[in-house]
């Protein structure tokens, strides 16, 4: 699995604007342009075509895993077209995978120097900076993306605030970013979940239970879901359930920090009067 993946969701978008590819045509210094011939032409579609050919088997190998093959399709794709904003979006995000942050930052830089406003850019940079603890910078950054209207993943950029604002230590800013990811699009999971657990923690009991049932019609359970699943039986008092959870937890994540929390509460509870 992807280092990218492990929270943050980030976007590779391959349409290429209409001022994005690259050509092979004469000075752009001088005074009149000749008239393309029909074979410059050619030559012209044919390197966009090809580009976009490598930009989309790379972006598949990244998707798949396969880092070898989507760093020599990436690579590939920036010698045909070294000014596409796509092409250096998905090379930023295959060095973050690679942990190579040097590079990462630099093809973001050269991504947002190109186009200062795509959408796709600002959510995936400011999901990075998040990553790194830029809290700041990320902030502005998904909320750009967030907040424009054209962008057809606003409810992604508000779901990956909602976790950075987390991370910050701002549970009201989180919680808002959650809201707006979900009245966007009610199906995702990441998002009931964290909704789920916060309503939890402010005591809106009922409303935590309704969130967390839609978000288990959605996505499997993992150490977090199951850790909230049994603090929500312990108060609703499903003791099947109950038990399932707590097995579940046992057996698939003993090492994780939910498992941790979940032995240190049966361990108050038997000091309980």
């Amino acid at each position: 699995m992807l280092k990218v993946r492990v929270f943050f969701i980030f976007f590779l978008v391959m349409g290429f604007l209409s001022t994005g590819c690259s050509t092979l045509s004469g000075d752009k210094g001088a005074q009149s342009t000749p008239r393309p011939s029909h074979v410059q032409k050619k030559r012209e579609l044919d390197v966009e075509a090809a580009t976009r050919a490598h930009l989309a088997a790379g972006v598949q190998y990244l998707s798949s895993g396969e880092m070898g093959h989507a760093h020599r399709h990436l690579k590939r794709a920036l010698e045909l077209d070294a000014e596409s904003v796509e092409v250096h979006n998905a090379l930023a995000v295959f060095y973050q995978a690679e942990g190579d942050g040097v590079r990462e930052e630099f093809h973001f830089k050269k991504a947002l120097e190109l186009d200062g406003d795509n959408s796709s850019v600002w959510h995936n940079y400011g999901s990075s900076l998040c990553r790194r603890g830029l809290y700041d910078k990320a902030r502005y950054y998904l909320m750009k993306s967030a907040v424009d209207y054209s962008y057809a993943r606003r409810a992604e950029s508000y779901q990956n605030l909602g976790h950075c604002e987390v991370l910050a230590g701002n549970k009201k800013a989180a919680l808002a970013a959650y809201e707006n990811a979900h009245r966007l699009d009610k199906n995702l999971a990441k998002t009931l979940l964290s909704l789920s657990k916060l309503k939890f923690e402010e005591g809106s009991n009922d409303v935590s239970m309704e969130l967390y049932k839609r978000y288990l019609s959605l996505a499997k359970q993992n150490s977090e879901s199951l850790w909230l699943g049994i603090q929500l039986e312990r108060v609703f008092g499903d003791k099947n359930a109950l038990a399932s959870y707590e097995l579940a937890l046992r057996k698939r994540f003993p090492g994780s920090n939910e498992f941790t929390l979940f032995q240190e509460s049966l361990n108050s509870m038997k000091n309980e009067p």
